[in-house]
């Protein structure tokens, strides 16, 4: 019984860390994108 709720536990962990990682890597992308823009539209501002 212990064994199937340790599985249990570590599949739910498993699921959790991979939407995490997902999560945090589209939100670095997103923020990374997000300022390459406002560069990009400050240098045609100044040039």
């Amino acid at each position: 019984m212990t064994i199937i709720l340790e599985l249990l536990f570590r599949l739910l962990l498993g699921i959790f860390y991979l939407i995490a990682e997902i999560i945090f890597q589209e939100f670095i992308l997103g923020t990374i994108r997000f300022i390459f823009r406002k560069i990009n539209q400050l240098f045609k501002a100044i040039f």
